[in-house]
């Protein structure tokens, strides 16, 4: 880095040059045996800026202007990201990390140019997307199609799942981040018990949660879905409380109410590794019957901790989470887990009923959980013999160790009542 450059790193979380040479030589271990020159590595900020996954995997930028990194077989990695403007007087990235020094404005012109110089014009170039159960893919139409018209020679194959596999499980340095990340999510729920109580805003209590995730050192990552409202009886009045409502639905304005519920699911983001919660809060004292289904939340989670193991399967895993909700003759719109670590919703991914398509893990083999996997557990059940639309929701993000499932950030266990 030139002297001029103001140097961010000590301010901001930071992998280690050792931890970059094992992803690249794993990368490119891959590549030789497939036959590929490069690697075109595709980002953005689709699905709340998950959509640079990949590109964060290999570069550790993680621009929410998007980027495209060049990844060649040999040689130095190449990142395009963001317009010209941010890249003056030099692109601030330069100063945030120490893996890539070669960082140029975005444009689809420039890459194919780049492609070229390096001599991959006739090459085998590996086309690297993101996506996930929930979001689309992030490759877009229009930029695929300069790709092939600026390199009409060129052979392309889709290398989206050999990246993804790269990223299942997880380093020593990776499951640091993510002992940091949920140890701030930790803090944000301890936030979410002690603001909530009645005339409270919902956008207040929201605020305050991001505020904690900020000042603790977290990225800006507003994905926190919420909802809230009353429980008792109110005419044929329905409410929305078995999950949260998602941004700009919520947060509202309304004040919080005795007797409300308080429903929420959010990610924290450290380093770009994302810790996973679900929580509820009753603020009055709530009914016996949500008493019951939040203590068969809590079994659903034990279970998954005791089985969160090398070697348990993904099907043995979704059965014993649905074990406690099906003794006690209850229901559930979301039920199991999906891998979690600078992406959410990646393989493998069971929240859904069988039947209900990819969330549900529908068609999917009975894959192995592996030592060092990271889950994030969803647990939104509801008693339809009681009120078919409020439930609770709970969920920890879990560590796969050969003791079982390692709760990172350790949400409380028993229902928070704030009178």
């Amino acid at each position: 880095m030139k002297a001029e450059i103001m140097d961010l790193k000590p301010y901001l979380p930071q992998l280690s040059v050792a931890e970059r040479d094992r992803r690249w030589s794993a990368t490119r271990e891959r590549m030789a045996a497939k036959g590929l020159d490069c690697l075109v590595v595709w980002g953005n900020t689709i699905s709340q800026g998950l959509g640079m996954t990949n590109v964060r995997y290999l570069t550790q930028v993680g621009s929410w202007h998007g980027g495209v990194a060049l990844f060649p077989l040999a040689g130095e990695v190449t990142l395009f990201s963001a317009p010209r403007h941010m890249s003056l007087p030099y692109n601030g990235y330069l100063a945030a990390q120490d893996w890539i020094q070669d960082i140029r404005p975005f444009s689809m012109k420039a890459i194919v140019e780049e492609i070229k110089a390096r001599g991959f014009e006739r090459g085998r170039i590996g086309v690297v997307s993101y996506g996930n159960v929930v979001a689309g893919n992030n490759l877009t139409y229009h930029d695929y199609l300069a790709l092939q018209a600026g390199l009409p020679q060129a052979a392309f194959t889709d290398e989206s799942e050999m990246v993804e596999e790269l990223r299942r499980t997880k380093s020593p340095e990776e499951i640091a981040m993510l002992e940091k990340s949920g140890a701030i999510a930790r803090k944000v729920v301890d936030t979410m018990i002690q603001t909530a109580a009645p005339g409270v805003r919902e956008n207040e209590l929201y605020a305050a949660m991001i505020r904690t995730q900020l000042v603790e050192g977290a990225e800006p990552n507003i994905f926190i879905l919420m909802s809230s409202g009353p429980l008792g009886t109110n005419g044929d009045l329905k409410r929305r409380l078995l999950h949260g409502n998602d941004q700009p639905l919520c947060p509202s304005q309304r004040p919080l109410e005795r007797g409300d519920l308080v429903i929420c699911e959010f990610h924290v983001s450290y380093g770009g590794y994302l810790s996973a919660v679900e929580f509820t809060v009753a603020v009055g004292k709530p009914p016996q019957e949500l008493r019951d289904l939040h203590a068969a939340a809590v079994e659903c989670l034990q279970a998954a901790v005791e089985k969160c193991c090398p070697g348990t399967t993904v099907h043995q895993l979704a059965a014993a989470m649905r074990a406690p909700v099906a003794r006690r003759g209850l229901d559930y719109i979301e039920l199991g887990f999906h891998n979690h670590g600078l992406s959410s919703a990646d393989f493998p991914t069971i929240v859904y009923k069988p039947g209900w398509g990819r969330m549900a893990g529908d068609g999917m083999p009975d894959f192995a959980l592996e030592e060092h996997m990271v889950l994030g557990t969803n647990i939104d059940i509801y008693n339809p013999h009681w009120r078919g639309d409020v439930g609770v929701m709970l969920g920890d993000t879990l560590h796969v160790t050969s003791s079982g499932g390692r709760r990172l950030v350790g949400i409380p266990l028993e229902l928070p009542v704030k009178n």
